[in-house]
């Protein structure tokens, strides 16, 4: 009995002493801490809000956290920023909607702008990105405004819509622009003027109308050496007598490009190349209506091209799926397909014209 009573208040201390507290040996127990933000978050909400994202852009230049977050709305819906004037983001900042495209910078000022104008900063841009927004300009302003962007920047997963001129960039180096739609853009929805190494992927242009474009502009212009354009859709546009696209430079790889369903006014020509030692692959025109005497789906100027893969149609009689501005010879032209029922061969289909 005097054992089992001894037994019992053993059983009582150890138990007791658990109940009032840990051990002596008994590490503490970890505090939870939320994992802090790594950059500036800006929140939805009415009114003109431009102050309060340029607030953000300048705190994270100073940050160790150059990042700008536009929140989506509430359910995650698409949230609306009213902007009044141009938001000056620093070459090293980012300004992204982390949902993707549910994030809205809507043009309220007068003029046209431009809506975001990125600065080379003193050691030139840096991994910055432009992601996941809508720059919707009202039908007035310009959308984005860059004199230099580097290597690792990036605009990606944004539409532009109802801008006068969408993106302009003076001058790159491996700019990466990929998976983003301009539609009813008035003046140019694309414009990278000395582009070298850069990517253009996955992008669709849709109902532009070309009624703010320069005389002689295109569309779409790239030029530069080197760098890949692919896959890109131009559906519905009206650019009169403009090329919906203009490649210039030298080296530029260009394959995967769709256009379809092209209205009244049309324009001279889906693609017009220039420069020199472009590959040129994999061009489908579709529906591509055009009025008598502009009736070239692929204009080519300089030399030394590869050139294959050209599927159009024969607009007239007297018309050609390819034109060149050069003697026969001079760009290597292969497999090219006339689907309007002309029946007519491959070497039709080209026309070698030295007189530009």
């Amino acid at each position: 009995m005097r054992r089992l009573a001894l037994w019992a208040v053993g059983i009582l201390l150890v138990f007791g002493r658990l109940a009032c507290g840990p051990l002596a040996n008994t590490p503490p127990a970890p505090v939870v801490v939320a994992a802090p933000v790594l950059g500036q978050v800006v929140q939805p909400g009415p009114g003109d809000r431009t102050a309060d994202i340029q607030a953000a852009i300048d705190a994270a230049q100073v940050s160790g956290a150059p990042v700008v977050y536009l929140l989506p709305g509430s359910g995650m819906g698409r949230a609306v920023y009213d902007v009044s004037a141009t938001l000056v983001l620093d070459g090293t900042v980012s300004l992204v909607c982390p949902s993707g495209k549910d994030a809205t910078l809507r043009w309220t000022g007068e003029g046209r702008g431009p809506m975001l104008r990125v600065l080379d900063s003193p050691g030139g841009t840096a991994n910055m990105r432009i992601e996941g927004l809508w720059f919707h300009g009202g039908g007035v302003a310009d959308g984005i405004e860059a004199a230099r962007m580097t290597y690792g920047d990036a605009i990606r997963h944004c539409d532009f819509v109802y801008l006068r001129n969408a993106v302009t960039v003076a001058q790159s180096w491996g700019l990466i622009i990929d998976n983003c739609t301009f539609f009813k853009v008035a003046g140019q929805a694309l414009r990278l003027e000395s582009n070298s190494g850069g990517t253009l992927t996955r992008c669709r242009f849709m109902a532009c109308s070309g009624t703010g474009l320069e005389p002689g502009a295109a569309l779409v212009e790239v030029s530069g050496h080197t760098g890949t354009l692919a896959n890109l859709q131009f559906e519905t546009n009206n650019v009169g007598d403009r090329p919906l696209l203009h490649v210039g430079g030298r080296l530029k790889i260009v394959q995967g490009l769709y256009f379809e369903g092209h209205g009244t006014r049309q324009s001279t020509v889906a693609v017009r190349i220039a420069g020199e030692y472009h590959i040129i692959e994999q061009v489908n025109v579709c529906n591509y209506q055009v009025d008598p005497g502009i009736q070239y789906v692929l204009e080519v100027e300089g030399q030394g091209h590869s050139i294959s893969g050209i599927r159009g149609q024969k607009f007239l009689p007297d018309s050609a799926v390819i034109r060149v501005h050069g003697p026969e010879g001079s760009s290597d032209v292969g497999w090219v397909e006339d689907y309007s029922g002309t029946g007519q061969p491959a070497s039709a289909l080209v026309l070698w014209d030295s007189c530009p």
